[in-house]
């Protein structure tokens, strides 16, 4: 396991230190539930229904870089908070990756404008990164340290491949 944590934690800085303009971290928005220290199931947070058009969270729609920057900060939350096994920060930092803000209509309408035929990849990779957040966030809650591992694994993973395929053509950090 703590090969495999390492090998976690080295992707994360990764992700971390490739594409982030952290000067814009300061005005980003916590989620109410994080902010107030409380505890919220997936269900709560607005994930019952894990169709194609799911809303993350009832905060306001945001551009992607925000979006982005607060759940890089999450995931790295997330990752100190596994070596430490501390479970409830490995909750409340899974619930900010799992509910995070929905994007804006403009940006979104930006985002399909770059992709075009390609936004039905980017929609379905989003929905394949947040249904295993969720999974990673109920994972966290019953810590059960072998599920969080395998649902992390596949968030990373569905990150890095979305970031390699998208994140070049969609920056507005340049």
């Amino acid at each position: 396991m703590p090969q495999e944590i390492k090998r976690l934690s080295c992707i994360m800085l990764l992700l971390v230190l490739a594409g982030c303009d952290t000067a814009a971290e300061k005005d980003l928005p916590i989620a109410a539930a994080d902010a107030q220290g409380e505890s919220a199931s997936a269900a709560e947070q607005g994930h019952a229904d894990h169709g194609t058009e799911h809303a993350h969270s009832n905060q306001q729609a945001m551009p992607l870089l925000p979006i982005m920057m607060r759940m890089a900060a999450e995931m790295t939350g997330f990752v100190n908070a596994l070596w430490l096994e501390d479970y409830e920060a490995m909750t409340r930092h899974a619930r900010g990756i799992s509910a995070h803000a929905d994007i804006s209509t403009d940006e979104l309408e930006r985002i399909a404008s770059i992709l075009d035929t390609e936004m039905e990849d980017f929609e379905a990779a989003d929905e394949e990164v947040h249904l295993a957040s969720v999974r990673m966030l109920e994972a966290s809650e019953e810590e059960d340290m072998d599920s969080i591992l395998q649902h992390l694994a596949t968030v990373q993973s569905g990150c890095v491949a979305c970031h390699t395929r998208f994140r070049e053509r969609l920056r507005t950090n340049r």
